[in-house]
């Protein structure tokens, strides 16, 4: 099959991320990096011949700062001839993105991509070479990061990016095992962790096929891959591969959360990974920093600084009111809207403009999705059929069933996508269903589902496994399409595009 191939003549740092330069700890920011802001993305496809472009899609993978790891938006571009265009909403002056053009025969280029705000960036095709191979150009430099995805075995980026988050979830029994022993020894424990470090860094390359030193970005971001996992949940890793009980993370462990760059890390987001998962960790790891709550934000942000100064001493810019940031979106996500006190005080003494406009928009959004009926049935104690259940709670209606579990990322980039559908008032008489298994936390669930439409079944595992032998499922998200007598008329595995989404749905809107 033929392929796109992706060049650019610039080499920028950490995925095509800008480094940004910003204040002293405490001081207000006078150009802010984050902010919402527009930006206009199309794709020209007019040299590629219309036998390649058979059912083709051009997806943007846009990501947040408030992304869960692997979930970034997916939105589809929209066609006009063979020219594919939309205008998204972006949250910082250079926006990473995942590019990917598809056809109905197959994959023909995925890339990253990093967006300007209110800009454009078109992305046009160029006739093949003459062995039929597609290059792109881009309308603006920095709108590649020049390390093409899918065709390119030199690149750096994703085959270290996945052996070192497989790292750092498999274990050998060449690592150093830990021992309740060594927490009395914080010289020990920290080089311990120093050579469990360097092991995982080792295998990344080893299994990327990567010279690591060559990219010093890079390394700083396999680093931070490491703290997050490690440092920041050295207690649930000693639980879970150790077997012994660690009641606080030892300042000795803690003491490496300062040994990246944090500005680099901070400023920018892969699209795959994010940054929340990070910022999150380190809220909930050193000791002292508590929930936001009503406290004053600079009063917060001092106090923060203070718990965090013995193991980052001088912290970059972006941290402190990133961590803040995120002490209040983690109120908002668990179906708790900022208090009006909450939101004079961001309005008035938020040390980060950007920042500020971003965490009031999401409280909007949360207000508003939780406005809408949402219902919650726990049902994991209890004998679940879902043809009776359906049959007995919604008789002469269409239903939507979507098979999926709160850990799963497609399952949830599938959500985000459907929400609007779902909402729509032309879909007012069809009920939409989300059915998870006890492998969704059942605190979890709770906390994401009230900001979900629809009708939500939390169900045991002996009526999971009923359930996927009756139905054949073999992932999630799986979805069902059920007439108004229930017959069950479309099934699907994952999620194909919104237009086939929809087109399922008018099967049995009728």
């Amino acid at each position: 099959m033929r392929k796109f191939l992706f060049f650019t003549a610039t080499l920028s740092l950490f995925l095509g991320f800008a480094c940004t330069s910003g204040r002293q700890s405490g001081e207000e920011t006078s150009s802010s990096p984050f902010g919402p802001g527009k930006t206009t993305v199309s794709v020209d496809l007019s040299s590629v011949p219309d036998s390649l472009l058979t059912d083709a899609s051009v997806i943007l993978m846009l990501p947040s700062i408030f992304d869960e790891r692997f979930e970034p938006e997916m939105i589809d571009l929209k066609p006009e001839g063979k020219v594919y265009s939309a205008t998204v909403l972006v949250e910082r002056d250079l926006t990473t993105s995942g590019l990917i053009i598809d056809t109905g025969a197959g994959r023909l280029a995925t890339a990253l991509i990093s967006l300007r705000r209110d800009s454009t960036l078109t992305v046009t095709s160029l006739p093949a070479d003459p062995d039929g191979n597609y290059a792109v150009q881009f309308s603006d430099t920095t709108g590649f990061n020049s390390y093409p995805v899918t065709f390119c075995p030199e690149n750096p980026v994703m085959g270290a990016q996945t052996a070192m988050e497989m790292a750092c979830m498999k274990l050998t029994e060449s690592d150093p095992w830990f021992a309740p022993a060594d927490l009395a020894d914080p010289a020990l424990l920290s080089s311990k962790m120093d050579t469990l470090y360097a092991r995982h860094l080792s295998r990344a390359a080893e299994e990327s096929n990567v010279d690591i030193n060559r990219f010093p970005w890079l390394e700083n971001y396999l680093h931070s891959v490491f703290v997050a996992r490690w440092v920041l949940h050295f207690d649930l890793m000693a639980q879970q591969y150790f077997g012994f009980e660690v009641d606080t993370i030892p300042a000795a462990v803690l003491s490496k959360i300062g040994s990246f760059d944090f500005e680099s890390a901070l400023a920018n987001a892969d699209p795959q990974v994010g940054i929340r998962q990070l910022l999150e960790s380190i809220n909930r790891a050193v000791p002292g920093i508590e929930p936001i709550g009503e406290t004053p934000v600079k009063e917060w942000i001092a106090s923060a600084g203070a718990a965090l100064s013995p193991y980052v001493p001088e912290p970059s810019p972006l941290l402190l009111p990133l961590l803040a940031t995120m002490s209040y979106y983690d109120q908002i996500s668990a179906n708790k809207p900022l208090t009006d006190n909450q939101i004079a005080e961001i309005k008035a003494n938020f040390p980060d403009s950007g920042l500020a406009q971003l965490l009031l928009m999401k409280n909007e959004q949360r207000v508003k999705a939780l406005t809408v009926p949402s219902v919650q049935d726990e049902l994991s104690d209890a004998d679940f059929t879902l043809q009776s259940y359906i049959d007995a709670q919604f008789p002469g209606k269409p239903v939507v069933v979507d098979l999926w579990n709160t850990w799963c990322g497609p399952c949830r980039q599938a959500q985000k996508i459907t929400d609007p559908v779902i909402k729509d008032p032309a879909y007012s008489g069809v009920v939409f269903m989300t059915v998870c298994d006890p492998s969704s936390p059942k605190d979890e669930w709770l906390r994401m589902t009230p900001s979900l439409p629809g009708h939500h079944v939390r169900i045991s595992e002996a009526s999971a496994e009923r359930l996927a032998k009756t139905y054949g499922v073999e992932g999630f998200p799986t979805f069902l399409f059920f007439d108004r007598d229930h017959k069950l008329v479309t099934q699907h595995l994952g999620f194909e595009s919104l237009d086939s989404y929809i087109n399922n749905l008018n099967s049995i809107n009728n």
